[in-house]
């Protein structure tokens, strides 16, 4: 189910960037490059966010610091979504979900800002986000109530084997009581 969310962030992300695949769906061949223009605010953190996609353990806290310290410093929009593009990875904690919520909320409840498709970018993200939390949400509590449900399920099969065993014994205790008969 992440792997579709995530599927989803980089698909709406594309549209929100307006990029556009090439007529029939090819992408550039690494031997004829597509032209280079510069990228735009979205297209960068389209790709910063597939580069986090890379990412794993020392290397995603190290790159981690270094947004939040880039945002400490700038307090820029920009910055602002970069860190905030945490809470959207597949292994996203709910911490760090609501960090990237709370992040995004001042774009997302303004509406004056002087980037739009950030602003736009901003709340998806936040639903995005806000999704993902819902559905982690939705899964825990399923968890939790199948590990009550085995649990109870586990009482119930101990009880009718003690039942069983009563029922056997019985069984055993008249049979003895026909023979000495």
């Amino acid at each position: 189910m992440k792997r579709s969310v995530r599927a989803s962030l980089l698909a709406a992300l594309a549209l929100a960037a307006g990029c556009a695949v090439p007529p029939g769906g090819e992408q550039p061949s690494p031997a004829f490059p597509a032209v280079m223009r510069p990228l735009s605010d979205v297209e960068a953190l389209l790709d910063y966010y597939e580069r986090l996609t890379n990412l794993q353990g020392p290397e995603l806290a190290k790159e981690h610091e270094r947004a939040r310290q880039a945002y400490a410093k700038t307090r820029s929009d920009y910055h602002r979504l970069q860190l905030a593009l945490y809470g959207a990875l597949p292994n996203a904690g709910a911490e760090e979900q609501m960090q990237s919520l709370n992040l995004l909320e001042p774009l997302v409840k303004s509406s004056e800002h002087r980037n739009a498709d950030l602003r736009r970018l901003a709340l998806l993200l936040h639903g995005l986000i806000q999704e993902q939390r819902r559905l982690g949400e939705s899964l825990n509590a399923a968890s939790q109530k199948a590990k009550e449900e085995q649990k109870r399920a586990d009482n119930l099969q101990q009880k009718l084997d003690a039942l069983k065993s009563i029922e056997k014994n019985l069984i055993e205790r008249e049979q003895r009581m026909r023979r000495r008969r």
